[in-house]
């Protein structure tokens, strides 16, 4: 039987613990590489000066080496690299920024053809800017990232044993949230995402007491997430006077662009660390805070960032511009100086890693079922991952009325009534809200050239 004979097997016959160790068997020198990284990047975080010159080498080393691949095995770089004189690294400047929409367009071509089909996995993400695409990864790049995750907790104060509780998108099957059941055990291991997830999509006041229930008979050392979801929940604990009779050591921000308001509301409630993490399902960056600090690093060991203005350039220091990245690690599908559609504050760079001073731009958007309840956008679309992603070129909600919403949908050629029946499924079961599908032929951005994916008329001074 051979690798994909028998991960298909463990798939669908075997405990998904067995099925990760497989995994971690067959996959055991990407794993080992993660490792290495792993280690690595400890060390240069703990003595940066010692290992300054030894990152910037790896670096330089990594990029050489993804533009010589890329520029021979993947067909969409070899037309580029040969049509922008794009010859080793000395060329990296000189190669176009990539869009989302350059990626939709030529997904195939941006593909290895000297990767195994079992090195890589699938990914769809529905895009922060409204502009949904497909894309894949490797093993190694995956490996890399998990990783690189537990350096983040492992920073906060994480040992094994810890229980991590996840606040995210999480979808819940009908059955469950009947039952009153809003989460899930997703993983018998607490790294990299944590075992348990509470799904934001059915959070209110009137289901508030099952999630603090649960919360309560769980324990967790560390909670991650989204932090409007989390913020929720706060408010929740506080309504409620709810008093927490155990340690919570930090609790790590992510997916969402975090507002001082919410860090501060979070450590009073908890009193303990606030971390911040930034980072794509396109693993071309992950970037990091320290406890308690609002400063990002982005790991040189991950990708290489650069942070432009819209002509191009690199910005100055203490000047908005938008994030590129290059992942260094996904030889399934390169992502070279790819545009995030995200705006960060340049803070310079630091012993090799690049520095955020503030993270701009990224949605934390809301709607309003009919009962009034917020609704995070970030978990009904940008949580999970819809099959109709890759069928649509771009989209954008509107509400003016609570409990309803409009979906303007910019349909590729592929789209297909399934996939109307998919986006309608995921925005009412549990929701409490009426959708409007309204397909259009554009829909045009605003004055400074960005897609606004939620537009609401309905939510003023939330904070």
């Amino acid at each position: 039987m051979d690798v994909n004979a028998i991960r298909t097997y463990a798939k669908g016959h075997v405990p998904g613990t067995i099925h990760k160790l497989l995994q971690r068997i067959f996959f055991r020198d990407e794993y080992a590489e993660a490792k290495d990284l792993y280690n690595f990047l400890r060390q240069l975080y703990r003595e940066p000066q010692m290992y300054a010159n030894d990152v910037a080498r790896y670096q330089r080393d990594m990029l050489d080496e993804l533009l010589e691949y890329a520029g021979v095995h993947c067909p969409y770089y070899r037309h580029v690299f040969a049509s922008h004189d794009v010859r080793g690294i000395e060329g990296f400047g000189r190669v176009p920024l990539l869009s989302k929409s350059d990626v939709r367009a030529n997904a195939a071509a941006l593909c290895s053809d000297r990767i195994k089909k079992e090195k890589v996995f699938r990914f769809n993400t529905g895009g922060s800017t409204g502009e949904p695409m497909a894309f894949y990864a490797s093993r190694r790049a995956g490996a890399i990232d998990g990783e690189h995750q537990h350096f983040a907790f492992e920073l906060a104060g994480y040992v094994p044993g810890d229980r991590i509780l996840a606040f995210d998108g999480t979808q819940i099957s009908e059955r469950h949230f009947k039952r009153g059941i809003y989460w899930l055990r997703k993983s018998s291991l607490d790294l990299p995402y944590g075992k348990y997830h509470l799904s934001s999509h059915h959070f209110s006041s009137q289901t508030a007491d099952r999630y603090i229930d649960f919360f309560l008979r769980i324990r967790p050392q560390f909670l991650r997430g989204y932090p409007s979801f989390i913020t929720q929940f706060v408010r929740e604990l506080r309504k409620q006077r709810v008093s927490v009779p155990f340690r919570i050591k930090a609790i790590q921000l992510t997916a969402e662009q975090v507002f001082d308001w919410q860090v501060d509301e979070i450590r009073r409630a908890f009193d303990c660390k606030v971390l911040r993490q930034y980072g794509h399902s396109e693993m071309c960056v992950f970037a990091f805070t320290a406890p308690d600090d609002s400063k990002y690093c982005c790991s040189p060991v991950y990708g290489v960032t650069e942070v432009l203005h819209s002509n191009g350039k690199h910005v100055d220091v203490g000047q908005v511009g938008e994030i590129v990245v290059t992942g260094l690690h996904n030889r399934g599908m390169p992502l070279i100086r790819y545009k995030t559609g995200d705006e960060a504050v340049y803070g310079g760079t630091c012993n090799g890693f690049t520095i955020f001073r503030e993270i701009l731009g990224r949605n934390q958007d809301y709607v309003l079922d009919a009962s009034g309840n917020c609704v995070s956008v970030t978990g009904i679309v940008f949580g999970q991952h819809f099959h109709a992603f890759e069928h649509i070129q771009k989209w954008q909600m509107l509400q003016t009325i609570p409990g309803r919403v409009c979906l303007k949908v910019v349909k590729a050629g592929s789209y297909s009534d399934k996939d109307e029946a998919e986006i309608r499924q995921r925005f009412t079961v549990g929701q409490n809200l009426d959708v409007k599908i309204e397909y259009v032929a554009e829909i045009p951005p605003t004055s400074r050239g960005k897609h606004r994916f939620v537009i609401n008329t309905c939510i003023e001074g939330l904070a």
